[in-house]
Formats: structure tokens, sequence, C-alpha cells
């Protein structure tokens, strides 16, 4: 997964800890979905960590269009990549789940309560594909005596070299691609739902850096929720865009589009880890991401 989200920011800040590991990033045009192929490049590599960032990944709204391909692709992915690893003797593996795989109904998320419920039914079968990796990790560890692997459930990110898609993307590149049509267009920008949804939020080179350092605990959880403390509602995430933007049209809310009302979540496992860890604010994220946007477009991943 090198050339998504999480995983560019691995490589970015990979480059840090060069002194600890030599850092492998495996080529896009192998085909995960296929065990032959994931097989061939376990043999050729051996490894002995894995950060397995690969997947089908989108937002709600390609979670709504492509629920049958997203179970389908993520399942077998995730499958291949756990299997390896067991069958190639790697010995820390952490691999992504999402926050969508928690039950919906929750008052606090918390990694003890992931079977305690559904997930969201507008994601649940992209949810349900994710909730898999924890299943399967867990299997592994009952049948083989398997320590230091993990199903690692971050929270919303957002940082450079993210899929700025309008439809499908995640909460903070679609707002920042469609906030960037509508003001090339002098046009308004409309946004999901009525803005008082919240959200937590985390940047994706923190993630990075929590990936490498929890390469160095002797003992990793089979789950680990990673978010920033902090719930921000969407409208101050649109608004605060805007102002980045210098945005001055009408911001029109739709409201018959769905989402979640609030997923707020408890990190004290994570803290409990690395409690002087200081996440970026949630300003940066944004900043961030609308950088790299203007800077790239239209040479970024949409």
């Amino acid at each position: 997964g090198n050339k998504g989200l999480v995983g560019s920011a691995i490589c970015k800040i990979g480059e840090s800890y060069s002194d600890k590991y030599e850092i492998l990033s495996t080529d896009s045009s192998i085909d995960l979905r296929d065990y032959n192929e994931v097989d061939e490049l376990f043999n050729k590599h051996r490894f002995d960590y894995v950060i397995h960032t690969a997947g089908r990944v989108f937002g709600i709204g390609g979670n709504l269009k492509f629920p049958a391909d997203l179970f389908h692709d993520n399942i077998l992915i995730n499958t291949h990549i756990i299997k390896a690893c067991v069958d190639y003797g790697v010995q820390k593996l952490i691999a992504y789940s999402s926050i969508c795989a928690m039950p919906n109904d929750l008052s606090v998320t918390i990694e003890a309560d992931m079977h305690s419920g559904p997930c969201f039914k507008d994601n649940f079968p992209y949810g349900m594909a994710k909730r898999c990796v924890s299943v399967y990790i867990e299997a592994c560890i009952k049948q083989y005596g398997i320590k230091n692997y993990t199903a690692l459930i971050p929270g919303n990110i957002g940082g450079p070299r993210d899929l700025y898609n309008v439809e499908t993307g995640h909460v903070i590149p679609s707002l920042v691609a469609k906030l960037y049509y509508a003001k090339s267009k002098n046009e308004p920008l409309y946004c999901f739902g009525n803005g008082n949804s919240l959200r937590q939020f985390i940047h994706s080179e923190d993630l990075a850096k929590i990936c490498l350092e929890l390469l160095e605990l002797d003992n990793i959880p089979p789950r680990l929720l990673i978010c920033g403390e902090k719930e921000y509602s969407i409208r101050y995430i649109v608004e605060k865009l805007a102002k980045i933007a210098d945005f001055k049209n009408p911001i029109i809310w739709e409201n018959d589009k769905p989402g979640q009302l609030a997923r707020p979540t408890d990190i004290s496992l994570f803290k409990s880890l690395f409690p002087n860890f200081q996440f970026k604010e949630v300003e940066e994220i944004l900043q961030d991401s609308w950088n790299y946007f203007v800077e790239n477009y239209p040479n970024v991943r949409m």
C-alpha cells in the first residue's frame, strides 16, 4: 500500500528510521488478490516485519456505490497478507482495519466491543471485511500461538497523497476536491448532511510514526484504536477548509445524504502504550491536505 495515504506517509517517515530498518515498498503492480503473487513476494523477500496498508478504500459514497467489490477485494487482500505472514514466519504484523468495522450503536467505541453489534448499514460490507482483519489475526494467535500481530483501527485520516474523489473519497479529501472545483467554477459548495456529525481525525504522518514506534514494542495488542482525542463537527471542518481556501461562495447542506451522527472513541489503550504522543491539530491536517491538492492538481489520485 505504499502509494496510498498511509503507506506513502510510512515511506516518508520511515526515512528517519533507516538506522533501524531496511524498508521495502512493494511494487503496486502485484495483485494482492492473487495468493500466488503474494506467496512469490514473501518467498522472495522473507520479511521480518510487515505493515499492511493496502486495500480498496473509499468514503461513504464509494461504500454505497461498490459494496460487493469492496467486500470481495478487501477480504482477499487481507486474508492473503495475513496467511503469508503466518506461512513465512513474519515476526510482527501491523494490518489496517477501520473505524467502520466497529459497531454502529456504541456510546463510546473501544477495542473490546468490536463484535458487540453490526457495522453502520451504509458501510456494512466494507466494515465487515475490515472487521475480519481482526477475526483472522486473533484466530492465528489462538491456533498458532503467534504474538505481535495487530489490527490497527484508525479514526478519520487526513493528509497529503489522499484519494481526492468527490463521490467516493473520505471526508477531508472529498471536501477539498469539492471546494477546489466550486471555487474554480465560482459555484456554491454542496456538503453531505447538516454539518452536525462529529468525527475524530488523525494526520497520516502521525499514524505512520505510530506504526514504526509499534514495531519497537515487545508486546503489541491484537487490536488498537488510534485517533485524535478531540471531536470536530463536519461544519467546523468545512468552515475551516473554506477559510484556508479563501472560499466566499454559499455553503449548502444536503440533509438527505447518509451519515453517522457521532462515533466517539476511547483511546485509553493507545495512551497506555504512548502516554506522551502529541497529535497534530486538525487545522494542520486540513492545511496539508489542501496544499497538496492545489500544488499537485491534476496529478493527484482521484
